[in-house]
């Protein structure tokens, strides 16, 4: 009895390890232009998420140092959240084009898109860069495409938001786009001024299926390749908008998505929008936290991580176990009168 008790202790470890390991996701909110104040409130709202729902585990951090190869290997996805300008050294862009070619899936947010701008593997994987927006006003956005991270909108809704314009057209790199706007109901005095094209209807939010997309745009003879998924959205720009219950259900899905493939064996309890807004709750006792850095003037979340437990060291060794199981079930059968 006591040989089964332990049998099936064993077979219970495999659980306990996918039950305590969300995914690792990197949120990076550097900036080296324009300053967006929401960065504060977009954290808070996507670390509230990844504690309510166990999507995640999310590390914020603005340090370009941390884009190594070794540094981003426990990331499954990277979050670029309000960024300008180059907030990578080439060393940083050369680790980030490797960790994109290893399957994870890269995420932006409202200016995501508004950083890097020479570099071709970053925008290829992203979709494209930031152009411009006009001022921010109400604006009639309009969802074109079914799609789970879209599906809290109306076919039609209005928005106090930025309408973004960008520098090349995402269907060009394979992505989809599922969100546009209404250009009449748009104060736009550089509409169709711009030496770009960003294509029509004009995008705000797509996605792209991993489907082994060149990051090179065909200037490589053996470019590298972004097998993984990736997830856009322009919406975000201002404080108010973070703690949105519309706008929330949004960003969860748009993580949701994107971290798809990797939280098939994790919880997919999903909180309400509402409760993504609302007070920080207590963090796991199997989770420590460290403090990130914080923007200047405001106060930044705490990362969490996962901190190894027991059960989780258990996995390299499972398959000696599973092989005294397979002995224990093959003793099983022997008559009863033998005892073990």
């Amino acid at each position: 009895m006591r040989i089964r008790r332990l049998a099936t202790a064993l077979l219970a470890a495999p659980l306990l390890v996918a039950a305590q390991s969300p995914p690792q996701i990197l949120v990076y909110y550097a900036t080296a232009g324009y300053y967006h104040d929401s960065i504060p409130a977009a954290m808070s709202a996507i670390q509230q998420i990844g504690q309510n729902t166990s999507l995640f585990n999310a590390t914020f951090s603005k340090d370009e140092n941390l884009f190594t190869p070794a540094q981003l290997d426990p990331f499954k996805a990277i979050v670029f959240l309000s960024n300008s300008d180059q907030v990578l050294t080439s060393d940083g862009e050369a680790a980030l084009t490797d960790w994109l070619t290893k399957g994870g899936s890269l995420v932006g947010l409202h200016a995501g898109t508004a950083c890097l701008f020479n570099d071709t593997a970053f925008g290829v994987a992203m979709g494209s860069w930031f152009d411009y927006h006009p001022q921010i006003q109400n604006i009639t956005f309009t969802r074109i495409a079914d799609h789970p991270t879209v599906s809290m909108f109306s076919d039609r809704f209005v928005s106090y938001e930025e309408a973004y314009h960008f520098r090349s057209d995402p269907r060009s790199v394979n992505a989809t786009v599922i969100l546009s706007y209404d250009p009449s109901s748009v104060n736009d005095p550089q509409y169709g001024t711009r030496p770009y094209y960003q294509g029509t209807p004009p995008p705000i939010a797509w996605y792209r299926e991993g489907q082994s997309v060149d990051l090179s745009n065909g200037t490589a003879l053996n470019p590298p390749r972004m097998p993984g998924r990736t997830w856009m959205t322009s919406l975000g720009h201002t404080i108010e908008v973070w703690s949105d219950p519309t706008h929330l259900a949004h960003v969860e899905a748009g993580l949701r998505w994107a971290l798809q493939h990797f939280t098939t064996n994790t919880s997919s309890s999903s909180a309400s929008p509402s409760s993504a807004a609302s007070s920080p709750s207590s963090a796991s006792s199997a989770s420590r936290t460290a403090t990130s850095t914080a923007p200047s003037g405001s106060a930044a979340p705490a990362a969490t991580l996962q901190t190894p437990s027991a059960a989780s060291t258990l996995s390299p060794m499972l398959a000696p176990a599973f092989a005294l199981l397979l002995l224990i079930a093959a003793m099983s059968i022997v008559p009863s009168s033998i005892s073990i």
